[in-house]
């Protein structure tokens, strides 16, 4: 390997839960000043009282590599995926989609996500095996079995860079309403959802009103979880 390029173990998300880190390669150079980066060594990243083992190092040249901005960094440099590589799946991802190392990411964060919420364990095995389930009256159906609902999220995806966990369906008196759970493009907004209390919980969604579709959005919604599925409290 390149003497400028190393491989270093991080945090994949920030809500790590002392078990998802990911290995990256990294051009060795500070990205503000392009010194070289300092040596690395054995660090801790904790998770509220959960910790992680990461590498760790300290730039010579005082600038601090914070790892969400190391994540950014190896997402783009193109050293962990071909230029141009995506993954080539139909469900979810098409040529100009995220990029697998992103989508990576993106999961690891939609997984802590589902798993706080206590989704059955069988939801979530279908969302690692790239199956996204659309919940009606707390009970999940395949979404595959809705082609309209699987190009939306194709749509929503290639469009926003972001990645639909989940759907809820509900009809109400404003219009017939799918939300798409997702995790948004930008991780430092992954830090803000979801917000829990109980068995409640808001999560960040774009709402399609298929009744009056001007008023579909982005935005946050309440979410009931309840035996192991869930339902948006309208």
């Amino acid at each position: 390997m390149n003497k400028d390029i190393r491989e270093v173990t991080i945090p994949a998300i920030v809500e790590h839960d002392g078990i998802h880190s990911i290995t990256v390669k990294l051009l060795w150079r500070c990205p503000v000043c392009g010194m070289p980066r300092g040596e690395v060594f054995p660090a801790k990243s904790y998770d509220g009282s959960r910790v992680l083992e990461v590498d760790g190092w300290h730039n010579p040249c005082g600038h601090v590599d914070k790892y969400s901005a190391v994540r950014e960094e190896a997402a783009s440099n193109g050293l962990n995926e071909p230029p141009g590589a995506v993954e080539q799946d139909d469900n979810l991802d098409n040529e100009e989609g995220l990029d697998s190392f992103s989508r990576k990411l993106r999961k690891e964060k939609a997984l802590s996500i589902m798993r706080q919420m206590q989704l059955l364990p069988d939801y979530i095995e279908m969302f690692e095996n790239e199956k996204v389930c659309i919940f009606e009256s707390f009970y999940g159906y395949d979404v595959d079995q809705f082609p309209e609902l699987k190009q939306k999220i194709r749509e929503l995806e290639c469009k926003h860079k972001c990645l639909v966990y989940a759907v809820t369906h509900d009809n109400t008196s404003f219009g017939e309403l799918y939300d798409f759970l997702i995790v948004p493009k930008h991780e430092e907004d992954w830090e803000h959802f979801p917000r829990s209390e109980g068995s409640r919980h808001i999560v960040y969604a774009y709402v399609w009103n298929t009744t009056r579709e001007e008023c579909s959005e982005f935005g946050s919604v309440l979410i009931q979880a309840f035996h192991g599925g869930i339902a948006r409290i309208v």
